[in-house]
């Protein structure tokens, strides 16, 4: 990878760190941001551990969650970037974000960001990604990054919208809004 740290016109997103455990305490343990992310609101320990994991997994693999910070504010706001789990062999991407900053078009940022880091950074073959069916605005947010629904799919006794994108697409969908613009 060539960079650890990337920005968008608004967002930085950069590698976990264990002080931003107290940070992510108000967005992982809240049940409204947490709804439609893997079993809901996490306890303490559990945001500990997942802090652990997200940079062990960056340590092991040169990518993983990254945390969102708002460059306005200098504000973190949430998580997005990439991991790899036992679902699929491909890289997925995701993200969270505080629900005070829903609606600002910033988790479509966050996840162009993934799409460009995945794609020109990381070079990926093919970039994953799923969402709970009834969350909308995420798969709004999917489709209008470009990522093709492919069907449901049942993992550890969940049903997800699996959606995903190949670096030949995301390349040609570039050029297409070249031409257009």
């Amino acid at each position: 990878m060539k960079s650890t740290f990337f920005e968008t016109k608004r967002l930085i997103l950069r590698p976990f760190k264990r002080t931003d455990y107290h940070s992510l305490l108000p967005i992982y343990s809240q049940p409204l941001e947490m709804r439609y992310i893997g079993k809901g609101a996490l306890t303490p320990p559990q945001i500990w551990e997942y802090v652990n994991s997200a940079i062990i997994h960056y340590e092991k693999h040169n990518c993983g969650p990254m945390i969102v910070i708002d460059k306005a504010s200098g504000e973190l706001i949430g998580r997005g970037g990439h991991y790899y789990s036992d679902r699929t062999p491909y890289l997925q991407h995701g993200y969270v974000l505080k629900h005070k900053v829903w609606g600002k078009g910033l988790g479509t940022e966050v996840a162009k960001a993934n799409l460009d880091i995945a794609f020109k950074e990381l070079n990926q073959p093919v970039l994953v990604a799923y969402a709970m069916p009834e969350n909308q605005a995420s798969r709004h947010i999917l489709n209008k990054i470009g990522m093709e629904y492919q069907g449901i799919i049942s993992y550890a006794q969940t049903q997800y919208a699996y959606y995903s994108l190949s670096r030949a697409e995301y390349f040609a969908n570039l050029a297409l809004a070249d031409k257009v613009a």
